[in-house]
């Protein structure tokens, strides 16, 4: 089982619920949301669900 984490866990805060699950694993939208969650100082590993690549801003 993955768990997804989209839109800063929409409104809840990304970090907050990335820590509570305690996986090592989570899908992600998109690179910018990786960027943002690794920011944060989280080390799991994300897939990225988007087929999108575009530049990071």
């Amino acid at each position: 089982m993955r768990f997804c984490i989209k839109a800063n866990a929409y409104g809840h805060g990304a970090e907050i619920v990335v820590r509570h699950l305690q996986h090592t694993t989570l899908c992600v939208p998109d690179v910018s949301e990786v960027v943002v969650l690794q920011d944060c100082g989280l080390e799991a590993t994300c897939v990225v669900l988007s087929a999108k690549f575009g530049l990071l801003q």
